[in-house]
């Protein structure tokens, strides 16, 4: 069973819940009507990277799909997705900012199955989600099973993302920077970090090399 998993976390913001409503469109469309379950966590605080995986995969998920609440997926993502689980066990998508059509180098879905999250699982840090560093990670690892990103299958309205407002002030900032240096340094990726101050990765970063 594939799962999509999402923290629809609770917000009265007109334009976050617009931007949500836009999104859950597509995966009724692109996901849920195509044989994919939802899951979704509800939770106000900011949740683990990890936990928020365990959650989707629950007892039964063999594959799981991970998105941001405002990530707007195109009509035939789930062909590309499932293609590349059964070749590599994992992929992730870069996405397109809307309206202008410009791609961005972070990357708003991931997909894996079960079988590759566990093989990694010891690698990962200690990472919060919606905080910085955590998707340069993820895709590193998954580059490491061999798989590249192609054409982008997601789409997403051009906001000020959070994390940014207080980049290196906000507690759990601080601990995603401290936690990301340290892997990236632990695991040949130093030479990423601090390329262009102040943020911990390049943004203009895609493909590592």
């Amino acid at each position: 069973m594939t799962v999509h998993v999402v923290n629809l976390y609770p917000t009265r913001d007109p334009e976050v819940l617009r931007r949500r409503s836009v999104a859950i469109e597509t995966w009724i469309e692109s996901l849920w009507t195509r044989g994919v379950q939802p899951r979704i966590m509800a939770t106000r605080e900011i949740p683990k990277v990890a936990d928020l995986i365990t959650y989707g995969f629950g007892p039964v998920g063999e594959r799981i799909i991970l998105t941001n609440a405002d990530t707007c997926v195109v009509s035939d993502a789930l062909n590309t997705i499932s293609y590349a689980l059964g070749s590599y066990d994992c992929y992730y998508s870069r996405r397109v900012e809307a309206p202008y059509g410009q791609p961005y180098a972070g990357a708003d879905l991931f997909a894996m199955t079960r079988l590759w999250w566990e093989g990694i699982r010891v690698r990962w840090p200690d990472l919060y989600f919606a905080r910085e560093g955590w998707d340069f990670v993820m895709k590193a690892l998954m580059q490491e099973s061999g798989f590249r990103p192609t054409y982008p299958v997601i789409y997403h309205e051009k906001h000020e993302a959070a994390w940014k407002q207080n980049i290196t002030t906000d507690p759990l900032q601080i601990h995603n920077r401290q936690e990301c240096e340290r892997w990236a340094k632990a695991n040949g990726y130093g030479r990423y970090l601090y390329t262009q101050p102040p943020y911990l990765f390049a943004l203009e970063v895609g493909e590592l090399s």
